[in-house]
């Protein structure tokens, strides 16, 4: 799921309900990656009025690549407190997201 920078703040809130993802990719018009917001910053944003995902996203986002293995992706959410890795390509354009709660999943299934 991802959103631009000139997004309403209102209007990836709507995203977030109705797609029910917590984590939001912010591109630019051709899709490289520029920032990330979650729920929780749009909590925090409508809680303080403010309207710019810009003046909310997080900036120096931690990313994944396609080829990138599984443990390797668990290792830097961990390491870096977060939650989730937008996959990027050598071009830095989003083509996924990789979340703790996906990767929980598969290795729950594993399991089984």
């Amino acid at each position: 799921m991802s959103c631009k920078l000139d997004d309403d703040v209102n209007e990836v809130a709507k995203k977030i309900i109705d797609k029910n993802v917590n984590h939001v990719a912010v591109i630019d018009n051709v899709g490289k990656l520029l920032g990330i917001v979650t729920s929780f910053d749009i909590t925090k944003a409508i809680a303080t009025r403010k309207r710019e995902l810009s003046s909310i996203m997080t900036k120096n986002v931690i990313t994944s690549n396609p080829e990138e293995p599984v443990d390797i992706c668990a290792k830097k959410l961990e390491k870096h407190d977060i939650s989730a890795l937008p996959v990027v390509d050598k071009n830095n354009k989003v083509i996924g997201m990789i979340t703790s709660e996906k990767i929980s999943s598969l290795l729950g299934r594993g399991r089984n």
